[in-house]
């Protein structure tokens, strides 16, 4: 399970002895870190117990210990995330079943546990975008962010709730980031490259879609967008008394590409 953090619970069951060289330090420093590492061993032994009643399918039983984890961890977030996942897949299954409010009241159960965990926030910013909240959406797409500054799904979500509102310089900043963080995402790229269209950066747009285009010759959407960037400078170019004749034969081309893959 991806969520569970097992080299720091190797580590954690042996002396501190056998995993760190001592030589040298004595007195009150070595004192200081025998406390130290008797202290992390308790943690992760609570840990470990927790961990064992919710893989036996416990969930009663391991929520009763959150309290006890999330007091002495120096980091809940990560060491709820075991929990916080299984709930959170309790709301997707029965968001997939059409219970829309039932997963709603499940993911904020989550959120409850863990209010930064980003996978719960995502969930949330999900159903508030869908709503038509945006607002609320980009808060808990934001919230995701701060502790997964690199999730697509959040970067991407947050970029078309501003632009939604016309905010389209935080947009802007948010596509450049997914594009940065996850160079061969076909959607980070289009998207990024539909804005720069929109915002009359055609040179620019034109550039993110022909990037996208070697990991996705076959997405229509791509070859769409490039039909609609090389249109619009034609006609900057007509507008300019300029010959918008290669711009044309270039958009043609690629309305064709688009077509026959929508076939």
């Amino acid at each position: 399970n991806s969520h569970v953090p097992l080299t720091r619970l190797s580590a954690a069951a042996q002396p501190l002895d056998e995993i760190v060289d001592l030589g040298g330090v004595e007195g009150d420093e070595l004192e200081r870190l025998r406390i130290a590492s008797a202290s992390s061993q308790d943690f992760w032994a609570v840990y470990l117990r927790f961990l064992d009643v919710l893989a036996q399918g416990d969930g009663a039983a391991s929520m009763a210990q959150v309290d006890t984890v999330r007091e002495r961890s120096d980091d809940p977030t990560r060491d709820l995330a075991p929990l916080t996942h299984q709930i959170v897949e309790g709301g997707r299954a029965a968001a997939a079943r059409g219970r829309e409010d039932d997963a709603h009241s499940i993911f904020l159960l989550a959120a409850a546990f863990s209010p930064d965990d980003p996978e719960v926030n995502v969930e949330l910013a999900r159903q508030a975008w869908a709503g038509g909240n945006l607002r609320e959406a980009i808060d808990r797409f934001d919230r995701a962010l701060t502790r997964d500054p690199d999730n697509l799904v959040a970067l991407l979500g947050c970029a078309d709730s501003h632009i939604r509102l016309g905010e389209m310089s935080d947009a802007l900043e948010l596509l450049q980031r997914a594009a940065v963080a996850h160079p061969d995402s076909t959607q980070a790229l289009h998207n990024l490259g539909r804005l720069y269209v929109d915002l009359g950066r055609l040179d620019d747009g034109l550039a993110q879609y022909r990037r996208a285009l070697p990991a996705a010759p076959d997405n229509a959407r791509v070859h769409f967008g490039v039909a609609d960037a090389h249109f619009r400078k034609a006609l900057l170019l007509r507008e300019d008394g300029g010959d918008p004749a290669q711009e044309l034969a270039d958009a043609r081309r690629a309305v064709e590409r688009a077509l026959a893959l929508e076939r």
